[in-house]
């Protein structure tokens, strides 16, 4: 992961997994959010963040979010670290909803 982000400091993937490491093993929760929040670009106080047109949106020559498959999961594992570290369960959720309209069919975020 440290390779494609030499290339890449804002690979979505790349920085998910590091973040899920630091998170699940490692249980460095500071880094594990900072690298989350860097995934997904999270700007929470944004009025249209949890909305799926916003991250859509992000899609450009210089920024490629993954499949929506993979975008899923990214905002289901920040949902989950949300839950259970920070606490959070209404920022949880938002994030479990959004991950939803990525992958409606997601049996661990229906959950």
């Amino acid at each position: 992961y440290h390779r494609v982000l030499q290339h890449d400091p804002n690979h979505c993937l790349a920085l998910a997994n590091l973040a899920t490491i630091q998170h699940s093993i490692n249980e460095n929760y500071a880094e594990a959010e900072a690298l989350y929040s860097q995934s997904v670009d999270f700007r929470p106080n944004l009025a249209h963040y949890f909305t799926k047109a916003h991250h859509s949106a992000r899609n450009t020559s210089h920024h490629v979010l993954p499949s929506h498959l993979d975008y899923a999961g990214v905002l289901y594992n920040f949902g989950a670290f949300q839950h259970e570290v920070k606490r959070n369960l209404s920022l949880a959720m938002s994030l479990y909803s959004l991950s939803l309209e990525y992958n409606p069919n997601s049996t661990a975020t229906l959950n």
